[in-house]
């Protein structure tokens, strides 16, 4: 004997879902005020690209080290790095941050290491 599932309306099943949730009595009754959220920490700012007359990204100058051109400010923008990032990916940080000595041999924590100290 097979079972007959009863179709409901829409409206019946809200009121079978909303049985649970308590509605202020009336309009005019104000609901209780929501707990105040701690402020938000203060967060870096995304570096900005230069960019020329025309609108074009600026290219940075390789026979100025210390600065940036590509960036606004001149500041250079440290390459980031975690422990997610395979060996290969950690090599190409390496070699873009100037740290010598490192090459697949090594072990990944070794690499990580290196890096971590280089960024100071």
């Amino acid at each position: 004997m097979s079972r007959q599932v009863r179709y409901l309306p829409p409206s019946a099943r809200m009121h079978s879902i909303n049985r649970g949730i308590k509605r202020p009595a009336s309009p005019t009754e104000e609901a209780p005020a929501p707990a105040p959220m701690a402020a938000a920490p203060p967060t870096e700012k995304k570096p900005v690209r230069a960019r020329d007359e025309d609108g074009q990204f600026k290219a940075d100058d390789p026979a100025t080290p210390d600065v940036n051109e590509a960036y606004e400010g001149g500041k250079p923008v440290a390459p980031s790095f975690s422990d997610k990032m395979t060996k290969s990916q950690l090599l190409g940080v390496a070699k873009k941050m100037g740290v010598k000595g490192l090459s697949m041999d090594d072990r990944k924590g070794e690499i990580l290491a290196a890096l971590e100290e280089a960024a100071g």
